[in-house]
């Protein structure tokens, strides 16, 4: 199944990152994986899934790490969106797609808002493969990343894009 969103280009590969950005991205992953565990059904990341992205969304002025990651267990998979600031630590994480509702990819960011590109399921797809394109943006608050509903992310577009794309790595 993440090898059918993968050739859909819908997610990408992961890039290497420091140290203390794997510890931290380590405790977040084994977090989400024993909220999702179930008796004899392990939970694995999909680590080929992976996607990152440098930008400041908490205002601080240094980039922080937004990273996009799958888990899978059984033939279900979920992805979560999660930020860590710039000295590493976990800010926020948020469950944004899953298995039978639509698939995500980060596309960007402009100053708090962490855009995504997003595939839902038209009436003919297979649970693989969702195909109806859309948007998504999520606002990080402190420590919480919340969906913004679309009259408030239409009004944040009113201002020019940010630089900031995500890129496949």
């Amino acid at each position: 199944m993440i090898t059918a969103l993968l050739g859909a280009g819908l997610l990408a590969t992961a890039t290497p990152l420091w140290p203390v950005e794997l510890h931290a991205l380590g405790k977040v992953v084994n977090k989400e994986s024993a909220r999702l565990a179930k008796p004899q059904v392990p939970v694995k990341e999909f680590v080929g899934g992976r996607k990152t992205l440098r930008a400041d969304v908490n205002g601080d002025r240094r980039e922080d790490l937004i990273v996009l990651f799958t888990l899978e267990r059984g033939d279900l998979w979920v992805q979560y969106l999660t930020v860590l600031s710039s000295a590493g630590a976990p800010l926020a994480t948020t469950e944004v797609s899953r298995k039978g509702v639509r698939a995500v990819d980060l596309a960007g960011t402009h100053g708090p808002v962490i855009q995504l590109s997003t595939k839902t399921y038209g009436p003919e797809d297979a649970q693989c493969c969702p195909t109806v394109p859309g948007r998504a943006n999520y606002l990080l608050r402190g420590r919480h990343l919340g969906e913004m509903k679309p009259s408030a992310a239409a009004a944040s577009r009113g201002s020019p894009p940010d630089v900031r794309r995500a890129r496949g790595r």
